[in-house]
């Protein structure tokens, strides 16, 4: 739990770094220099960065070394869910508190309507975050249409459901109450080309993501004049908070891990991509022919049942029941026998958070 609570905090200081350092070049951009305070906050904001990237590196490294690293593509459930709750706790209320100040300070009103305007802007910023991931799924979704792909799920957000619906093609929509993040699967109708048409799929949430932050940006440009200059209004504001956190949650969804979200581990879309151009064609081939795109990505790099199943080879082997080769022998064709069972079925279902 302590290299949790370091690796969220790490994220945290890293982050407004950033969100310092964008400012700071805007700035330098639109003013053509900097100001000799400008350059003190820079170097400050750069050693930050470089501190909370060193110290959750480190710790993340210490937590692996000491508990294990879990490299294979299974979409397992969180094993420390009350440290994925307190991050996301922690973050929540450190961005609607300062979003809360900044624009206390900003509004020139009475007390009663600046609270007013306040929590209308939160609303919109909550909101706001509900459509960001919208308009990410919809980019896997018009991804996998192009590619000839079947929707079969979209998932909005964690947490208790606000919509469940299933439509009569089998497609399953669902909206959760927290923003924190989604998922959507689709079927290949056939298995040629599979590399490039799954990647192409999974690669369309970024792209859509993209195409926000650029439209974003420059409407963000055409009202207010600058990003800088939006941030003295509340709306502006808001926006500009919008758009910088679209920004942390493109480049966060394209490194190559697993995020914890809602209790579960999900692949982000950079893993994936990684995994679909370093994987074997035999594993691809594999996880292309199975319908269940869980069983898909246990097949892709092994799971906790096979590791079982080996030990318990082994330990049969060791009271002379049978040989190690032939024990593997066996776990083999038991795979290769629920691989061709799946195969009837139809093809693979892809997910991508």
């Amino acid at each position: 739990m302590g290299c949790g609570l370091v690796v969220a905090a790490g994220f945290l200081v890293g982050l407004l770094a950033s969100f310092m350092i964008i400012a700071l070049l805007i700035a330098r951009f639109k003013e053509d220099g900097f100001y000799p305070p400008d350059q003190q906050m820079l170097a400050k904001a750069a050693i930050w960065l470089a501190s909370s990237c060193l110290v959750a590196t480190a710790a993340l490294w210490l937590y692996r070394r000491c508990f294990g690293h879990d490299n294979s593509l299974r979409l397992g459930e969180e094993k420390s869910p009350r440290v994925e709750r307190l991050s996301f706790a922690i973050f929540d209320i450190f961005a609607v508190c300062g979003l809360s100040f900044w624009l206390w300070s900003i509004i020139v009103r009475n007390d009663w309507l600046k609270i007013c305007i306040i929590l209308a802007c939160l609303v919109v910023g909550f909101v706001g975050m509900h459509l960001r991931i919208l308009f990410h799924e919809l980019g896997h979704l018009m991804a996998a249409r192009i590619v000839g792909f079947m929707p079969r799920r979209l998932q909005l957000g964690v947490g208790p459901v606000l919509m469940s619906q299933r439509s009569k093609k089998g497609f399953w929509f669902e909206w959760l109450l927290l923003p924190r993040g989604g998922f959507m699967a689709a079927t290949p109708t056939g298995v040629s080309s599979f590399r490039l048409r799954q990647s192409f799929f999974v690669a369309g949430g970024p792209i859509a993501d993209g195409l926000i932050l650029f439209g974003g940006y420059r409407l963000i440009v055409a009202v207010y004049g600058s990003l800088g200059d939006s941030f003295l209004c509340a709306d502006g504001a808001v926006a500009a908070v919008l758009l910088l956190w679209t920004l942390s949650s493109a480049l966060t969804g394209l490194l190559p891990t697993k995020a914890a979200i809602g209790g579960r581990r999900f692949l982000t879309d950079g893993y994936l991509l990684l995994r679909l151009w370093t994987a074997s064609n035999q594993r691809l081939a594999e996880w292309a022919s199975i319908s269940d795109w869980r069983k898909a990505l246990d097949l892709l790099q092994g799971t906790d049942e096979n590791r079982k199943a080996i030990r318990n080879a082994g330990s049969q082997e060791a009271r002379g029941s049978a040989s190690p080769s032939e024990n593997l022998r066996i776990l083999q064709v038991q795979r290769n026998r629920l691989a061709s069972e799946v195969l009837r079925r139809s093809g693979m279902e892809g997910g991508s958070a």
